[in-house]
């Protein structure tokens, strides 16, 4: 059997994937898996103690009462509304990019 020199390159470049593959799956492991990095529990502690704050957050705001005496204030009665009404624009094509 007689090797040429087309199909000698075509068994080092076989040869190379090879390699490269196994390389790659040597080295892309996850090494928190490898070290035991990981914990078994399913809470992230940050989670936790954010989870936590909001709870104590919100029984902070259950014990407050607004004051709803400005509303019947005599400054309050008398602010006016400047707001501008907006007249209705025309609408432009449904679609946009359709041809013309």
């Amino acid at each position: 059997m007689k090797f040429d020199l087309k199909n000698k390159k075509m068994w080092i470049v076989l040869a190379s994937i090879i390699v490269v593959g196994f390389l790659i799956y040597q080295f892309s492991g996850d090494p928190a898996v490898e070290d035991g990095l990981y914990l078994d529990e399913g809470i992230d502690p940050i989670e936790e103690i954010l989870g936590r704050d909001v709870l104590n957050l919100v029984s902070k705001m259950k014990g407050v009462k607004l004051d709803t005496s400005i509303f019947e204030d005599e400054a309050f009665a008398s602010l006016e509304d400047f707001a501008v009404e907006i007249p209705k624009q025309p609408i432009g094509r449904r679609d946009p990019f359709a041809p013309f």
